[in-house]
């Protein structure tokens, strides 16, 4: 081969000369480079890939040429005078291209660009570190991506193999075809874009990391791709094996793609919907609950008897907080007028609300007392149970067929009037409605043992007071991180406490005044869904799973609600008066512990926690989604129902009853009450869903 070469150039005058080498491994390229060293110092080599397959691309019906691996060979390439001709540094100077240059180089006229800029280059004493960063780092950029745009264009001939070996499938590999091709041009714009900043920029040295990863990964993707192709064009477990890898890539794309909406902004964000135990009822009936669909009644099944239990409707702010939010004024003002001395460009005048804001609750004295808009969702309530519980509802009012429980304090006892007149109308002869008198049950607050068992039981109030001061010290956090924020915004000076009342005056214009661009406007989305995250903390900690005690002292209640079923069973098998339904009527304080009691919002491996009664950790911290909200666990005239249903028995002779469980009125799923009536009750009644 050195003989060759020699003779070669004594021979003739062309300035280089390509030898076809018969290696075709690329592990005997350190071979071909020994020789080549040989030839001395007087020639320049280099030792490229030999192109032997050349394909007419299916659309343009140009040429592209694809190395295949099986059919490499190498060349090598001399050129007498060790510089290349054209370059800056090539003897002579000449700074022209040769017109026997080979077609298939086309840098010339960047070395001819870089000759000239050299000139300026050494006379601002800077030409040494900017020709280093062209040469060593840029030039290569346009091989590069003429080998990534030769691998795309491979992709069309292999995808019409494709559409040859699976028929039906012709329609999406065409389209994929279709998207390959588009990438194709796509990165010959980028090449002739990066020819140009290598001509006139130095800052090339810059992108070369970036594009040396890419380049990487196109590489990956690219092995990746030949793999496919192959078992695509093999034999039949070659093609299942293709599709087992498809289907893990698809996988990789949904799992990707849940991450990203998981971690995305919510759209259309509602605070309405995230302002935790304050939520309106149509609000918080609105949040989805789980992904499984529950079923509702089962075929063959009658609904015979329901246990209700439920909160208050929506409620003015009680004494103790219309007191903080009248205070609050003056402290707001105080504010406004100190932020407006040291106003910024950089932050927002505070909004000019601030200024004569007034309590509208400061006329209110007692606080707390059901408000119109409350009694309308419990009476709607009773409405929708009628009509969608006719069997149920359809007899007239008997307190022993229908009792009423409320607890002492008014907001419940209005709340179960709201919603004996709702279920009851038209049955009596008063007013325009054609109401008529019912009775309601209450018990003193220090012995009513089933819906204020939070201030019978003297363990638990021992026990919440201990745990409070660590619960309000995690709250104390969000709520520094969000006065930092605000006062980055507003140049607003406010401490943790004031954060604390600002986010209750906003809850209650949100909630009670439907206002959400006032106290609400002065916080992100982002913001009012850590400040409900932390109201959730609290709920969790002092009145959920965060502590065995919060839901077994509600036992007493799912005892009672046990028992009237069993007499409910009992009277329908000897027809005898059967009572319909028992209503109770209560707080968030029953409502909550009675939901966990029936093993309602539990995710993952909680269910298996909670069987072992150990408490369960904190609810997940935003951005990431969570079961336990108060907005759908415990919003205003939140409810939970058990609907007992006779149905036919498996065997076809006799019944069998079941029980259905209703959460704001939507069926749900109770894994774990089954664990719960075995250890604490003497239960005859078999759960379902």
């Amino acid at each position: 081969m050195i003989q060759q070469i020699n003779s070669h150039f004594e021979d003739n005058t062309e300035d280089h000369i390509e030898v076809r080498t018969p290696q075709q491994n690329p592990m005997d390229r350190p071979k071909l480079a020994n020789q080549a060293t040989q030839l001395g110092p007087k020639f320049q080599f280099s030792i490229e890939p030999v192109i032997d397959k050349v394909l007419i691309h299916p659309n343009s019906g140009t040429k592209r040429s694809r190395q295949s691996p099986t059919r490499r060979k190498f060349m090598l390439r001399c050129r007498r005078g060790g510089r290349r001709v054209g370059s800056s540094e090539a003897p002579g100077g000449t700074s022209e291209c040769p017109a026997d240059w080979p077609s298939d180089e086309d840098h010339c006229g960047v070395y001819t660009s870089k000759h000239c800029l050299s000139g300026l280059l050494n006379w601002l004493s800077i030409r040494t570190r900017i020709h280093w960063v062209w040469r060593q780092n840029f030039s290569g950029f346009g091989g590069r991506f003429q080998w990534v745009g030769r691998n795309f264009g491979g992709f069309g001939e292999n995808f019409v193999g494709l559409e040859e070996d699976f028929g039906g499938f012709g329609g999406i590999l065409w389209v994929c075809r279709k998207i390959l091709v588009g990438l194709e041009r796509i990165l010959w714009v980028w090449r002739k874009i990066l020819v140009g900043l290598e001509e006139f920029c130095g800052f090339g040295g810059r992108f070369w990391w970036v594009w040396r990863e890419f380049c990487g990964f196109a590489g990956r993707f690219w092995w990746v791709w030949r793999n496919l192709v192959g078992m695509a064009t093999g034999g039949a477990r070659e093609k299942r094996v293709m599709v087992g890898y498809v289907g893990l890539l698809l996988v990789g794309v949904l799992v990707v793609g849940a991450f990203w909406s998981a971690g995305a902004a919510p759209a259309n964000f509602d605070v309405r919907e995230h302002i935790s135990s304050s939520t309106s009822y149509a609000a918080g009936k609105g949040i989805k609950y789980g992904d499984d669909e529950v079923e509702s009644t089962p075929e063959g099944c009658v609904p015979v008897h329901i246990n209700l239990v439920a909160r208050h409707g929506t409620r003015r702010p009680t004494k103790k907080r219309v007191k903080e939010l009248e205070d609050f004024a003056d402290r707001l003002r105080v504010l406004s007028a100190e932020a407006a001395k040291i106003q910024k460009e950089t932050t927002s005048l505070p909004p000019a609300w601030i200024n004569d804001w007034k309590s509208p609750w400061s006329d209110k004295w007692i606080g707390g007392e059901l408000l119109p808009k409350g009694e309308e969702e419990l009476y709607d309530m009773a409405q929708r149970y009628k009509i969608k519980y006719p069997e149920i509802f359809s007899e007239q009012y008997h307190p022993d067929v229908y009792p009423i429980i409320a607890t002492q304090v008014g907001r419940s006892s209005a709340s179960s009037v709201a919603f004996g007149m709702g279920m009851f109308a038209g049955q009596g002869t008063l007013g325009s409605g054609k109401q008529r008198a019912f009775s309601v049950i209450t018990d003193t607050k220090g012995n009513d043992i089933h819906l204020r068992f939070h201030d019978t039981c003297m363990a638990y109030k021992e026990s919440k007071k201990l745990r409070k001061p660590k619960v309000a010290g995690w709250q104390s956090q969000v709520y520094e991180l969000v006065a930092k924020a605000v006062q980055g915004r507003y140049r607003l000076a406010l401490t943790a406490h004031d954060v604390t009342t600002l986010w209750l005056l906003c809850k209650n214009e949100a909630s009670l005044l439907n206002i959400v661009d006032r106290a609400c406007g002065l916080f992100t989305a982002e913001e009012i869904e850590l400040l409900e995250w932390a109201d959730d903390l609290e709920m969790h900690h002092l009145k959920g799973y965060g502590e065995k005690l919060n839901y077994r002292m509600g036992v007493p209640l799912l005892d009672d609600v046990v028992k009237s079923m069993d007499r409910a069973m009992a009277a329908d098998q000897s027809k005898t008066l059967v009572e319909k339904a028992r209503l109770r009527f209560a707080h968030a304080e029953t409502i909550i512990p009675f939901s966990c009691l029936l093993g309602l919002f539990l995710e993952g491996t909680d269910i298996t926690r909670v069987q072992s009664e150990m408490p369960l950790d904190a609810p997940l911290r935003p951005p990431q989604k969570r079961l336990w909200r108060g907005a759908l666990v415990a919003p205003f005239a939140a409810n939970t129902a058990l609907v007992l249903h006779k149905c036919p028995a498996d065997n076809g002779a006799g019944v069998k009853y079941l029980v259905q469980a209703l959460h704001n009125e939507k069926p749900v799923m109770m894994p774990v009450s089954d664990h719960f009536i075995k250890m604490f009750l003497s239960c005859t009644v078999t759960t379902r869903f």
